[in-house]
């Protein structure tokens, strides 16, 4: 599998199970959040057109590991347009 960290870190390091990762042969792969100045541009964005969203029909609601697999393929044939998985779920 894959795993993607998206985001900042904070001042302390964060633990890595290098032994599970090697294990389950997992892909790690980060992505640094954006420069400070798209914070101001992305809160007038959604200043000016955040009401016009139909946000509680653009994601589903969230469901657990257990049901991920069906979230995934009721997104992939349209059933839903983003589908909500929170590994914390049963």
């Amino acid at each position: 599998g894959t795993i993607a960290i998206v985001g900042s870190t904070g001042p302390m390091p964060s633990p890595v199970a290098l032994g599970t990762v090697m294990g389950k042969e997992l892909t790690v792969v980060g992505s640094l959040n954006g420069d400070i100045a798209d914070y101001h541009r992305s809160v007038d964005f959604f200043r000016t057109f955040g009401g016009r969203m139909p946000w509680d029909d653009l994601f589903s609601a969230p469901v657990g590991l257990s049901e991920a697999s069906k979230s995934v393929e009721s997104m992939s044939r349209l059933g839903e347009l983003k589908a909500v998985i929170d590994p914390r779920l049963p």
